[in-house]
């Protein structure tokens, strides 16, 4: 599986639960998107199965973490439906997908 598989289902499922849905760029090391529902704003970086979020990537979501974000990190389609769960629910993010401190 491709990482841009597990952004389509991203960009599906936010499209059928109303959750606005917006590509990051400007920062190196940003998570990809940004997903906004119900007053709550949660960063996701997107990856392969298998992958991690790098260093860097790891570095900045600590800074956004530091100002009250939320940071979390999808490689699979089941971690993609348990954040949008987690979201459109009103519960915590799912604790295994936060971005780990660097």
């Amino acid at each position: 599986m491709k990482e841009s598989s597990v952004e389509d289902r991203l960009f599906n499922l936010c499209k059928q639960h109303n959750i606005f849905i917006t590509k990051q760029t400007g920062l190196n090391g940003i998570p990809d998107r940004l997903l906004l529902y119900g007053g709550r704003s949660w960063y996701v970086e997107l990856k392969k199965p298998g992958e991690r979020p790098t260093a860097l990537q790891r570095a900045v979501a600590k800074k956004i973490r530091d100002h009250g974000g939320v940071t979390l990190w999808a490689d699979s389609y089941e971690t993609v439906d348990q954040i949008i769960s987690a979201l459109v629910t009103d519960a915590d993010p799912p604790r295994d997908r936060y971005i780990p401190n660097p």
